[in-house]
């Protein structure tokens, strides 16, 4: 990863709660993901730059996919939306498509204000509904070293 990936994310990481290194995790992802569209239009297809960035966006999808408990209803459903839109990566990698990559991160932006809000709602009552931090923890439970093999 380059120099100001790491820079961004490696102070954050090493302070993070569980629900924190989710959104982290989908902060990287979304940031690998435009990245990759921002080169889009220099990249001639099969460009390493376009395929380094999209698969480690999947790598970072991978890792939330990993982490779901899947005995919740909620982490089936996240598990099937993570699949959907790594598949979207892998068409925007064999087929240099940014169309697929663009779907992507729209749906992947919509998980990442989810998973902000539940995090912002979660400080905000720290002693009250703690239930949602441990849901969102349950959920996707992303580790410091897991998160910071991505960084």
């Amino acid at each position: 990863m380059d120099k100001n990936f790491a820079a961004k994310y490696a102070a954050r990481v090493s302070a993070a709660g569980p629900l924190e290194l989710v959104v982290i995790t989908y902060e990287m992802a979304m940031d690998f993901m435009e990245t990759a569209l921002t080169n889009a239009d220099s990249s001639a297809p099969g460009e390493a730059v376009w395929i380094e960035y999209l698969e480690k966006a999947r790598a970072a999808i991978a890792l939330l996919s990993a982490s779901l408990d899947l005995r919740l209803g909620i982490g089936r459903d996240l598990r099937a939306l993570y699949n959907y839109v790594s598949q979207k990566l892998q068409e925007g990698v064999q087929q240099h498509s940014s169309a697929s990559v663009r779907e992507a991160v729209e749906i992947f932006g919509r998980l990442l204000e989810s998973w902000r809000s539940i995090e912002k709602e979660s400080n905000a009552n720290q002693g009250e509904n703690g239930h949602w931090r441990r849901a969102a923890a349950q959920a996707n439970t992303c580790t410091a070293q897991s998160v910071d093999y991505m960084v």
